[in-house]
């Protein structure tokens, strides 16, 4: 998802560049950099949910938790 988001912003710069669409270097360049922080915010939350999960289950890993 997060690759789809990074390269959706990517794709008006690109299409600009290759004259399909008439777009300024500089909106191209802020929905690059969108992308680009769009990008690293979800794999940052993705990262801090498992990292997360992980440490919140832990004692049931360890087998000390309630079994079911």
């Amino acid at each position: 998802m997060a690759g789809f988001v990074n390269r959706f912003f990517a794709l008006p710069a690109k299409l600009g560049g290759m004259g399909v669409i008439n777009i300024s270097k500089g909106m191209g360049s802020f929905l690059e950099t969108i992308g680009v922080w769009a990008f690293f915010i979800v794999i940052g939350g993705f990262g801090v949910w498992v990292i997360g999960t992980f440490l919140k289950n832990i004692g049931t890993l360890r087998g000390e938790g309630e079994h079911i």
